[in-house]
Parts: structure tokens; C-alpha cells; sequence
């Protein structure tokens, strides 16, 4: 008997935690993530921060109390302009990407379903969604709460409710092991939180590394860099404040009471404030002019240090968020790269959380179980330089690369309509294309204007032009013989580059000057007759 429940269990429907779950479940329509007092009582773990009182939140949360872990994440990255843009970017990249939702399979009910769940995902405020699932990024894992609405095979999702971090914990009960999926803190379970209902929560979570959710945002990594960061600020501050000023040095006589002792130290403040002062005559104020010529750059260097260390582990890379003095454009797009892989994660990991845990009960509540579930996928197209890729064009055409480069791929990869008939355009080619090798394109494309447009008396000329350079190669290798010898036999750029003019009076001019020659005598012989 025993042995049949476990089976009926083990073949029964899971919710999207893995939980066994009844077929004919449906989602709480109440809001579960109410407004708290706790919510407006902050601890404000960012403000004093010490090593000692970081590695004692890192520490707790460990344990599985993140609340205070989650409020120092969020006082840091308003507190740190650097950092905040840093997440903000990350974000940015996958919020701003458009998005489609796939059939499960070619048939004509995946396609039914798929249109369907577009047009109820369509209706949801998809982009919040989207936005506060990322905050898994910085703190390891993200929640938002689905507000259902409807009867039998008519439910829908009519809001979301983004639930802060704070406001859940893995902290275990006794006697149990610490959770793998976070419980909702409530005022009637303030401690260690209810249960999250089936298909209520979509939690996300960031897999930069394995292991517990608690440890796995990137603020981990950032917390340590931004305590260093502000203890360096903060020394920065007061190094400005002094810095440039001279110190006051007050000098009292070895039998000077107390109250002249006071007196002196009242005088030397105010003197750095207003100048003024009087003291006894048995006192002296010496003026000890400060230092210029220590360096003032270190707080400002080890900050940029900072900032870049940031930036490698937010970003992958320093170079598109901070180009520096020694950094490049050039180099900022080739790091571009390892950022556009970060996104591409971050969103095939978002889409599945959004197959997995809303699409799917969507689907579910409405069609039944066994019905296959659409695929939630964003628009990912690698960036690529337009402009490189038109210059790369324009040389492949210039160079009578074969075969054809057809007009359509090119309007298509550069995203240009063809004109409509009767429509105004801008600039214009023509569209015959060469196929003849590179060195006689020029003369090819005279040649081509000479069948279409040019004068009948014009022909003979250019076609004496181009049959006396036919064999252009054989004239030229004389020339060229003693420089390609030297290129050829020279280990380094430098070492040819110092040979070469060496190589001038051993090239062979004869034939190329023999040929301008006659062409010359041809051209003037011709316009003579013609003239």
C-alpha cells in the first residue's frame, strides 16, 4: 500500500521546483508578498563598514540569513555611482533585447499555443519582470510573485510583484538542512518563512558559479573592492582637506599653565580658519610649509584600480566601460566581445527560468499537462561593424572577386530595402560588376563605358590603351625581382625596410619605360590625326 502511494507521488505532475505536486492544483490568487513594517526599518550595514562587520554579514548569510547581506548589496550600489552603472549595464544589455516565443515542435497546436502565450506575455508587464529577475546577477538570486486571476482553463496572469531580497531566507529549521529554494519572511513567519507556493514565485538564479544561491552573486566579489574603494576615499577626503596648507605649530614655554596651554592650541585653530589669533608673548606659532612634491595621484590611482577590478568581474572587462589613457576604440570593441558572451548567458539562463516557470503553468492551467510547452527566447545577433563589413565589400568588388556578390545579400546584410518603383533615392551604383583580375580592373570598366556611352572615335584609343598593358606582368617583374629578393630574404620588417633602397639601382626600368614610351608616341600620333 505503502509502495503504491510512492508511485502514484513519483508519477504525479512537479511544480517548477522539483516538488511533487497534485494535477489539479491551482496557484493562490491572493498577493502573499504584502507590504511590512520590517520593510521601512533598514540597518543600514553599508554605513561604518569595517572588515570585521563585512566578513561577519558575508559569514551570516552563509548560514542562511541573507537580509542584512541583501541590504548591504542594495546600500552599495547606491552609494557607489562606479558599481551601480556597472549592473546597470550588465542589465541594460538583456532588458534591452527583443524577444519571441518558439512552438514546441512544428505541429499546429504548438503553433496555436505559442501565438496564445505571446499574446498573454504581451499583456504582462514582461520588461519588470525581466529587470528584477536580473538582480540575481549582483545578489545570486531574484524573485517576483505572479498575481493569477481567472476560473478553470481561463487563468491568466494579471500582475507581478517584485519581491526584494531581503524579504526571503535560507535559513534552516531545526533539525533540517539548509533549503535549496528561498522561503518568503511574513509577518506571522518573521523568522524562518513560508513555504513558496506551486507556480506563485518565479525565482531566479545566477550560475556563475555552482553551488549555494547565497554565495553566487556577484557582489560577493564587489564587496571586499568597494570596502578597500571607500577606505581609500575617505583618506582621499582628508588628504584634500589639509593638502597645500601649512602646519601650525604652536610652542608653549616648559612652565606654562594649563590654561595658556588651551589658549595657544584655541589661537593656532583659529588661525587656520580666521586668521587671526592672539597669544601671550611667552608662546610661539611656527608655520611648517606642507610637502608639494609628494604624490597626490596614489588615492586616485588605486581607485581606478579598484574600478577596473570592478568592472572585470561585473563586465568581464574594463576596456568598454573605462577606455583609459593607454586604452584604444579598437581595443574597446574587441572586448566588447567577451561582454556580448556575458549577455548571451544571462539571457538563454533568463529564457529558460521564463519557459520553466511561467510559460509553463500558463500552458499548463489552461491546456492540460501533457501538452508541449513554448519556448521563451530573446532576439541574440552578435554585434557586428557595419562599417568594416561595407569596406570589405567594397574591396571584394574592387578586386573582381567571383563569383557575383548578388544585390540582394548585401541589401539584406546592411539592412537596405531595394526602391520602390518611382521612389526618390540617395546616391546610386552601377550594377554591372567586373570579374577580370584586380590590375586590369580600371581598364575594364573604361572598356565597358566604351560599348555603352563613349564616342565612336574614342574606341581605338582606349583599345590601344588596354592591349599595350596585356602583358603587364612580364614587364613589371624585371622591376620588382630585386625587392621581392630582398623580402624574401630578410628575417625581420626592419632588416628589409633597411635593404630597399639599396635595391633601387638594380631594378629594371627598361621595359616599362619602353613601354610608356610608346604609348605615349601612340596617344600623341592619334590626336594629331584626329585633331
Amino acid at each position: 500500500m505503502q509502495r503504491a502511494a510512492v508511485s502514484e507521488q513519483r508519477s504525479g505532475l512537479l511544480d517548477q521546483f522539483g516538488r511533487p505536486i497534485g494535477a489539479a492544483a491551482r496557484p493562490d490568487p491572493e498577493r502573499l508578498t504584502l507590504a511590512s513594517i520590517r520593510d521601512l526599518w533598514y540597518a543600514y550595514p553599508a554605513h561604518g563598514l569595517t572588515p570585521e562587520r563585512l566578513a561577519a554579514i558575508l559569514k551570516e548569510a552563509d548560514q542562511g540569513d541573507v537580509a542584512r547581506q541583501a541590504e548591504l548589496f542594495e546600500e552599495m550600489l547606491e552609494r557607489d555611482g562606479k558599481l551601480c552603472s556597472l549592473f546597470q549595464t550588465r542589465r541594460m544589455a538583456v532588458e534591452g533585447l527583443d524577444w519571441r516565443i518558439e512552438p514546441a515542435d512544428d505541429s499546429a497546436q504548438a503553433k496555436a499555443l505559442a501565438e496564445e502565450a505571446t499574446e498573454q506575455v504581451e499583456a504582462m508587464t514582461l520588461r519588470r519582470v525581466i529587470a528584477h529577475l536580473l538582480t540575481a546577477v549582483p545578489h545570486g538570486y531574484g524573485a517576483t510573485e505572479l498575481l493569477w486571476s481567472g476560473e478553470g482553463r481561463a487563468l491568466v496572469i494579471r500582475d507581478v510583484v517584485e519581491v526584494p531580497q531581503r524579504r526571503l531566507t535560507y535559513l534552516p529549521r531545526a533539525g533540517e538542512p539548509m533549503p535549496a529554494i528561498p522561503r518568503l519572511l511574513t509577518d506571522q513567519e518573521p523568522v524562518f518563512g513560508i513555504d513558496l507556493p506551486a507556480w506563485k514565485f518565479v525565482v531566479h538564479r545566477y550560475r556563475a558559479a555552482g553551488g549555494s544561491a547565497i554565495r553566487a552573486g556577484l557582489m560577493r566579489t564587489c564587496a571586499w573592492l568597494y570596502l578597500f574603494k571607500h577606505y581609500d576615499i575617505k583618506d582621499w577626503a582628508a588628504f584634500l582637506e589639509v593638502y597645500g596648507m601649512p602646519l601650525r605649530l604652536g610652542k608653549y614655554q616648559p612652565g606654562a599653565s594649563k590654561e595658556d596651554r588651551d589658549a595657544l592650541l584655541l589661537a593656532v585653530r583659529s588661525i587656520g580658519h580666521d586668521a587671526a589669533g592672539i597669544i601671550s608673548s611667552s608662546t610661539e606659532i611656527e608655520f611648517i610649509e606642507a610637502i608639494k612634491t609628494a604624490s597626490a595621484d596614489i588615492f586616485e590611482r588605486f581607485v581606478n584600480l579598484l574600478n577596473k577590478e570592478m568592472a572585470q568581474a561585473v563586465l568581464g572587462q574594463t576596456l568598454t566601460s573605462d577606455v583609459g589613457s593607454v586604452g584604444s576604440l579598437a581595443a574597446a570593441q574587441v572586448h566588447d566581445e567577451v561582454r556580448f558572451d556575458l549577455m548571451e548567458a544571462d539571457a538563454t539562463a533568463l529564457a529558460e527560468t521564463i519557459t520553466t516557470q511561467i510559460l509553463r503553468p500558463l500552458v499548463g492551467f489552461n491546456h492540460g499537462w501533457d501538452v508541449p510547452v513554448p519556448r521563451f527566447a530573446f532576439e541574440i545577433e552578435e554585434p557586428r561593424d557595419q562599417g568594416q563589413e561595407a569596406t570589405t565589400l567594397k574591396t571584394l568588388v574592387e578586386a573582381g572577386f567571383g563569383p557575383a556578390i548578388p544585390l540582394a545579400v548585401a541589401q539584406e546584410r546592411f539592412g537596405i530595402r531595394a526602391p520602390k518603383d518611382g521612389e526618390a533615392t540617395v546616391g546610386g551604383q552601377r550594377s554591372a560588376v567586373s570579374h577580370q583580375p584586380s590590375a586590369l580592373k580600371t581598364l575594364a570598366l573604361a572598356q565597358q563605358a566604351v560599348d555603352a556611352d563613349v564616342i565612336a572615335e574614342q574606341a581605338p584609343v582606349d583599345a590601344l590603351a588596354i592591349d599595350a598593358v596585356q602583358n603587364w606582368q612580364s614587364l613589371v617583374e624585371p622591376l620588382l625581382a630585386p625587392v621581392r629578393a630582398i623580402i624574401e630574404g630578410s628575417a625581420t620588417l626592419e632588416e628589409a625596410r633597411g635593404r630597399l633602397l639599396s635595391a633601387y639601382p638594380e631594378m629594371d626600368d627598361a621595359a616599362v619605360t619602353e613601354l610608356l614610351a610608346r604609348a605615349i608616341f601612340a596617344a600623341d600620333a592619334w590626336g594629331r590625326v584626329h585633331a
